[in-house]
């Protein structure tokens, strides 16, 4: 590409004939070049690629949204932004909302909820206590069930249990379980979601991060927005 915009401007500089059908070729060929080469490299406005534009976004805790509610409608986020799920979510996409387990008691090997993470578990019971949900999958751990049982009191949903170990169980039950899904897990299935998904790598790992999914047929991550919710506290 130097090479060429070299040439052009050499060509351009010792042409002896710089009459007015000289100059108008000149414009046409950048003007052909410039599209071309916008083109090869992707020039897409940042509203067409939803994507892109939240990655941007996130390498940095400061500047991620704050959810304040979920309903069939989309996500409203603090400061009276929305988000309309029909910009997440085609028709032949499915939604799935991923979070880690909330702050634990740290007593013994398999440990509950602290106040706070009880705390935390009401708090996402009432961001979707207008929404739909299908599925709430979850690990057969105290921390990830005790987290999820407010949710799933409130929508008359019992979790389905899985082994994060068993990655092969898991991926079937995100193709076939109802959606929209709610996933919560252990923080360490959640990296290994993260890049499985290739979702945006954090500064901080934080039990009041959540993550808004599509996913093609495939398992395909199409779109992906990224919030907090709740009272914030780090992962040391």
């Amino acid at each position: 590409m130097f090479y060429l915009c070299t040439g052009l401007l050499h060509f351009t500089m010792k042409y002896p004939y710089k009459d007015t059908a000289f100059y108008l070729v000149v414009l046409t060929t950048s003007t052909v070049f410039a599209v071309l080469v916008g083109l090869i490299y992707g020039c897409v406005p940042a509203e067409g690629n939803h994507r892109t534009a939240y990655f941007e976004h996130y390498m940095a805790n400061d500047s991620i949204p704050t959810l304040v509610r979920v309903d069939s409608m989309g996500l409203y986020i603090q400061s009276d932004s929305f988000i309309p799920l029909t910009r997440l979510v085609s028709d032949s996409e499915r939604l799935v909302y991923v979070f880690c387990h909330a702050e634990e008691d740290s007593l013994g090997l398999n440990p509950g909820l602290s106040e706070r993470g009880a705390l935390r578990a009401r708090v996402l019971s009432g961001i979707f206590a207008d929404a739909a949900v299908g599925a709430i999958l979850t690990p057969p751990f105290r921390r990830t069930y005790l987290s999820a049982r407010p949710l799933a009191e409130s929508h008359g949903v019992d979790p389905i249990l899985f082994e994060p170990e068993d990655a092969g169980s898991f991926l079937r039950l995100l193709s076939r379980a109802p959606a929209p899904l709610v996933i919560i897990t252990t923080s360490d299935h959640l990296d290994e979601l993260r890049a499985f998904f290739r979702l945006p790598t954090l500064a901080q790992n934080c039990y009041d991060i959540g993550y808004a999914l599509a996913i093609d047929r495939n398992l395909e991550v199409r779109d992906v927005f990224v919030f907090r919710y709740g009272p914030t506290i780090v992962v040391h």
